[in-house]
């Protein structure tokens, strides 16, 4: 939990844990904030604001030392958290079958494409202003954002395509299902190839065990705390 505040050694093996630092900390103040009834206004305002706060973090903390944020990945990641937030507000509060329209694909190709603009025309035409890009890049999050969120309604709330075939279909579902407890095994098995000390980590061997190891932390810890999670609170039923 600790590893996106406090530099952590360990290297590889766990160099994936400063994203579930970063989700552990918002997943402790996201939940005070719908309590107090904020959830929805909180989530609008701070994705419009989010940005100007980030190039703001930039400028006093990251350009200029002045001081230090102890979370700076949550700083950064926000906003990606805060749209899947939005998503699931918003998932069943309209009705999406005309995201179908040529209209919308068109302001989802814009959307995406300024963020690959940004990279390009810094990439090849302004090498010596690089680093301002970190602080302009707090706002290409925002569009990119977006293009997550209309991806997944599009996905489903669109059911005749080929697309929501594909991602609802059995085995994209199961792979969905065991995809945290993939996330947090892979990094002991998808090792560079310097690093390498055993054949175990290498191919076939290390596919294998990673994913004999991701079924094992799934079906033994993670299912069990679901199921568990849903008992301890599931809402009574209303009495007849």
């Amino acid at each position: 939990m600790l590893s996106s505040v406090i530099p952590l050694s360990g290297g590889w093996y766990i160099g994936h844990t400063w994203s579930l630092s970063v989700e552990q900390f918002f997943y402790i103040i996201w939940p005070p904030l719908l309590n107090l009834g904020l959830g929805f206004r909180f989530l609008i305002v701070s994705i419009i604001l989010w940005p100007f706060f980030r190039a703001l973090h930039y400028l006093i903390c990251d350009k200029y030392h002045l001081f230090y944020l102890p979370i700076n990945d949550l700083v950064n990641n926000y906003i990606f958290m805060s749209s899947g937030c939005l998503l699931a507000f918003l998932i069943n509060k309209y009705n999406y079958s005309n995201l179908c329209y040529l209209k919308w694909h068109f302001l989802f190709a814009l959307c995406l494409t300024y963020p690959i603009l940004e990279k390009i025309i810094f990439d090849n035409f302004l090498l010596d202003y690089k680093p301002a890009q970190t602080y302009i890049s707090s706002f290409s999050a925002v569009p990119i954002s977006l293009c997550f969120l209309y991806s997944v309604l599009f996905l489903i709330s669109i059911k005749n395509t080929i697309f929501y075939k594909f991602f609802n279909s059995a085995p994209m579902v199961y792979i969905g299902s065991i995809s945290y407890s993939l996330y947090l095994c892979q990094q002991f098995f998808t090792i560079p190839l310097n690093w390498h000390n055993f054949e175990i980590q290498q191919i076939p061997m290390n596919i294998l065990l990673m994913l004999v190891f991701t079924l094992l932390l799934y079906y033994l810890v993670e299912a069990p705390c679901i199921r568990l999670g849903h008992k301890l609170f599931a809402k009574p039923k209303s009495a007849q």
